[in-house]
């Protein structure tokens, strides 16, 4: 079992996962539009997610203890969706068997721009179109001025654009949507970049975009590129040679809405949400006593380096 933490599926969940069939078949995924404490309000941040948003779940976890605990095998249980989703936009609770839902499929949106998507004000564009020639996006990453996270994480879907207006946060927005797209699953990413410095983090962020201009938080990825190769093999960078990161975004459930638009945001620091990277070789960063290096940060977006971020698209809505 695990905690996911993002506002869109903050509740303990599953992987659906286990060593047995009777461990698989035996667990429950719940996701709910709520905060750390859950079930207890139908709006978060200024947001209104219907009156379906807060359930009776004091009653299913009951059932599902009394069913594996008390063996109560004649509650029920056994004959429910074993994942229930609640997809915001859309205000509605979808349920099925399997996580990922059945008949995802993953779309991916490429990043493009004209060298200039510094800031939600710059030109960077999203779209389902492959990038071919185009100048890459540069941002100065300094440890000492980080982009800083202006709200309580518990907020959930806060507006964003304090933190995109900053020239270190590169921003790439979809047009407005001619219909809606439901998009509800694991999210990640594919950044190809470079750094000047021998280690750096980089930050995904996917974020709705109303009609408004307000920009609203859903959810994230980190991968600190000493361990683009995994944890059990750490690998300082070689000074602006473009590298491959695959940054896992964990999860959400939104239906985009017609006039919306898609951002996915670029940056290398999120604090306080994060520590701060000093962008060194220090073996161990805590206990690096020199001073933080300045690294200039390059993303690319071209035929042969297709930075993109990929969803977890349901063209129908489980019943």
């Amino acid at each position: 079992t695990r905690y996911w933490r993002d506002w869109s599926s903050d509740v303990c969940s599953s992987d659906l996962l286990g060593a047995t069939r009777e461990a698989r078949e035996g667990q429950r995924l719940v996701i709910g539009p709520w905060p750390h404490w859950v079930n207890l309000s139908r709006t978060l941040s200024g947001m209104d997610f219907g009156p379906h948003a807060v359930t009776d779940l004091d009653a299913y976890v009951s059932r599902f203890f009394d069913y594996w605990l008390r063996g109560l095998k004649d509650n029920g249980l056994a004959a429910e969706p074993r994942v229930h989703v609640f997809v915001v936009g859309a205000n509605q609770w979808w349920e099925a068997d399997d996580w990922p839902l059945p008949g995802t499929r993953r779309v991916d949106f490429y990043l493009h721009s004209g060298g200039r998507a510094n800031t939600h004000r710059g030109d960077g564009r999203l779209s389902r179109e492959s990038p071919a020639a185009e100048p890459h996006d540069r941002y100065d990453s300094d440890p000492l001025d980080p982009v800083r996270v202006l709200w309580n994480m518990h907020e959930g879907p806060v507006d964003d654009r304090p933190v995109s207006s900053r020239a270190d946060v590169l921003c790439y927005t979809s047009e407005a949507l001619e219909e809606s797209l439901d998009v509800v699953g694991p999210v990640s990413a594919v950044l190809y970049s470079s750094s000047s410095a021998r280690d750096c983090d980089w930050h995904v962020r996917l974020v709705d975009v109303h009609p408004d201009g307000s920009a609203r938080f859903l959810c994230h990825g980190l991968l600190r590129a000493r361990f683009r190769n995994g944890f059990d093999h750490p690998e300082f960078l070689q000074s602006d040679l473009i590298e491959r990161y695959e940054i896992d975004m964990t999860a959400t459930g939104v239906r985009f809405l017609p006039g919306h638009r898609i951002r996915v945001e670029v940056s290398s620091s999120w604090f306080s949400r994060f520590d701060r990277n000093p962008q060194t070789d220090a073996p161990n960063w805590m206990q690096d006593e020199r001073m933080p290096v300045v690294a200039q940060q390059r993303v690319y977006h071209d035929a042969g380096h297709a930075s993109h971020i990929s969803l977890p698209v349901i063209a129908v809505a489980p019943k």
